[in-house]
């Protein structure tokens, strides 16, 4: 009578031993699958570095897209646009989430020799180069993927700084402020032809 019993406990426990490890094979690819669709590289124009996006690996600028490329500097950090490359500095947006689930950017600067980081500007986003070159960036800019129309708590953060957006001119040698201005919703609908079309001068004129 015994002996049934034991060739059926462990049948139960062969199944149990299989279901765990087929269970541990179809995590482990999803997480395969998952790491190949969220690996992305973005070349910083001018230069021989990437940004990196990756479900696996540190986010950050590598020196490179392949396997071999070495971590130059970690963080979440902007291309296209939301990089600008002067002499030897890299401007980059940096892009971090509060503690209530909502993305905001700072402006830092990279020394491109070293890699050490340093902070231009706190809750600003770059925007582009101007028609004279100037670096132009934008101040209390709620980012379009926290759906400020929806998210509450989106709201709710923007309470608590500038009722209205700061454009803010940078001199890309020097990394120094020339210029500031406070804008309207108007003029944040018109901004490329109103700031980045147009030289310093006659954005000041």
């Amino acid at each position: 009578m015994t002996k049934p019993k034991f060739t059926m406990n462990a049948f139960v426990l062969v199944m149990v031993i299989f279901s765990a490890l087929i269970l541990f094979v179809t995590v482990k690819l999803s997480g395969i699958a998952g790491r190949e669709a969220i690996n992305s590289y973005y070349e910083i124009e001018g230069t021989p570095y990437w940004i990196r996006y990756s479900s696996v690996l540190p986010n950050g600028i590598y020196n490179g897209k392949d396997k071999t490329s070495d971590l130059l500097l970690e963080g979440t950090f902007g291309y296209d646009w939301g990089a600008v490359v002067s002499g030897n500095y890299l401007y980059i947006n940096e892009y971090a989430s509060s503690s209530f689930g909502n993305m905001y950017s700072t402006l830092v600067r990279v020394d491109l020799d070293t890699f050490e980081k340093q902070l231009v500007a706190k809750d600003t986003v770059i925007r582009g180069r101007c028609a004279s070159g100037e670096i132009v960036c934008e101040k209390g800019l709620i980012l379009p993927l926290n759906h400020p129309d929806t998210n509450r708590m989106t709201r709710l953060y923007s309470l608590t700084g500038e009722s209205r957006a700061l454009v803010t001119f940078i001199d890309p040698a020097t990394g120094e402020t020339v210029y500031r201005e406070y804008i309207s919703e108007e003029q944040e609908r018109h901004f490329d032809s109103l700031f980045l079309e147009r030289t310093l001068g006659e954005v000041k004129g």
